[in-house]
């Protein structure tokens, strides 16, 4: 609950200090079709009222996405009340009336039930209804998000926009089909030139990519050599006129002399600076021409040499694009060969959201690196079943060493706070190493299916580190194996 709060308090101060980064959507720099319906006052706690807003007053603001997130934590909330009502009951009766002699942490448990109670039987029957309560209940709740997301996923794909709701994605398409001329004949051949708009394959453009951001670099040069100048220009113009409201408030002809000879070379200097900005800013428009004639003419390669199946800067990948959405659901069914593992089709991405780079993978290649990050996926398991092994072993070294200290009646919960600690540090970075194996030897569509892909391997290893590790260790099936094998 304290690290809740201030968390909270975090939130707040930096959304004030920062607002471009936590409150974009309400401000006056967010798109206009993006902007949030509402915008809370700019104060440390403003946005607490309006956190409250019904999710579909959101959707067209962040997307249906990141709707549904909110959705979803929404229902955690609810599940997390409905179960806890149960433990606000059941927990008073295990401490006061369980009957046990366990440690303080464990008589708010089910551990505390004496067998032999006068209540233990009341006890189990309880639990059996609380059971099957939190079962209803959050079914319940689960169906009922279930149903308002049908309907929203109905609408929103009724309202996604061409090109996207007539097109799919094909991967692994055979070497003799790469190329946009032979991709759209298949697709011809399959359906009619009529039902199929175009076929374009993913090209390897990693050339043109980095001339292409080095023009932007250069643009952004001369965009800046270009106000540089403007204020070199404001403030010439503003020593012109202090130097002539200065020689005319002379009287002194020596004096005035002398500030007409300070006045012609302070404009000597400035027109010196002029020439220099002057020649910097044409160098740079030079060097701007010249990438972008270099950017046209790397894109015209690209599609020439593209036009044979056999160029290396085609890929195993592409996009086809139909007249009609219901022949893009016939696709999607479709099997072209007797291989499953070729002519894989699947509904696009946001267009700004696929990672083409890594369409644009080679396919034999993208074989050895899968094999090595399904090794680097084994290794951070292995690792983190030794981390888990370290952690249980400090904290068993702290309790050994703290019995016959002061802090001895705090011994349990400060035992609990290593390996929750410890264990809490292992699942922060998790993710992120999961993440760069990703994108680094795998071929992933769009960023979308990037955070999904690091759910599943969470979900792993959260599957076999916290429920089945603790599970064997609890019930001690390691001993039983060694005692049958000896």
């Amino acid at each position: 609950g304290c690290l809740g709060l201030l968390y909270v308090c975090i939130f707040s101060l930096l959304r004030i200090a920062s607002p471009l980064m936590y409150s974009f959507f309400t401000s006056e720099h967010a798109p206009e079709e993006s902007r949030a319906p509402v915008q809370p006052p700019n104060t440390v706690f403003g946005w607490v009222p309006h956190s409250w807003m019904q999710t579909k007053d959101i959707e067209k603001s962040v997307g249906l996405d990141a709707t549904m997130l909110m959705e979803f934590s929404e229902l955690c909330l609810k599940i997390c009340a409905c179960v806890g009502v149960p433990l606000v009951i059941t927990c008073p009766l295990h401490r006061y009336f369980g009957g046990g002699n366990s440690d303080p942490l464990s008589r708010w448990g089910t551990g505390n039930i004496k067998a032999k109670s006068q209540y233990a039987e009341y006890f189990y029957w309880a639990h059996a209804f609380l059971v099957w309560f939190v079962v209803i209940v959050t079914q319940r709740l689960i169906l009922g998000s279930q149903r308002t997301f049908i309907h929203r996923r109905f609408a929103w794909l009724e309202e996604m926009p061409a090109p996207r709701s007539n097109a799919i994605v094909v991967k692994q398409i055979p070497r003799a089909c790469r190329s946009d001329k032979r991709l759209l004949a298949k697709f011809v051949d399959l359906f009619s030139r009529e039902r199929v708009k175009s076929a374009t394959i993913v090209k390897n453009t990693s050339q043109l990519q980095n001339l292409f951001n080095k023009c932007k670099e250069a643009k952004q040069k001369l965009e800046a050599a270009k106000y540089q100048k403007s204020v070199a220009g404001e403030k010439k113009g503003q020593a012109r006129e202090s130097g002539y409201v200065s020689m005319i408030a002379k009287e002194d002809s020596d004096s005035g002399i002398l500030d007409a000879s300070f006045t012609q070379e302070s404009s000597l200097s400035l027109s010196c600076l002029d020439s220099t900005e002057q020649e910097k800013e044409e160098t740079l428009e030079k060097e701007l021409d010249t990438l972008e004639i270099q950017c046209e003419q790397e894109r015209q390669r690209i599609l020439n040499e593209s036009k044979d199946f056999r160029s290396t800067l085609n890929s195993a990948s592409g996009f086809v694009v139909f007249a009609d959405r219901r022949d893009v659901q016939v696709a999607l069914k479709l099997n072209v060969t007797e291989d499953e593992n070729e002519w894989i089709m699947e509904s696009p991405p946001d267009p700004s959201d696929v990672r083409y780079n890594d369409l644009a993978k080679n396919p034999a290649l993208l074989v050895i690196q899968r094999i090595v990050g399904l090794g680097l996926m084994a290794v951070i398991f292995f690792c983190n079943g030794l981390f888990v092994a370290v952690v249980n072993d400090l904290a068993h070294w702290l309790k050994d060493h703290l019995v016959s200290t002061p802090i001895g009646p705090l011994e349990p919960k400060l035992e609990m706070l290593v390996e929750t600690l410890g264990l809490m540090i292992l699942w922060s970075y998790l993710p992120t190493f999961i993440r760069m194996i990703l994108d680094r030897f795998f071929m992933i569509t769009s960023n979308n299916d990037v955070q999904h892909s690091i759910q599943q391997w969470y979900f792993f290893y959260m599957l076999i580190f916290m429920i089945l590790v603790t599970a064997f260790e609890e019930s001690n099936l390691a001993d039983r194996a060694v005692e049958i094998i000896t």
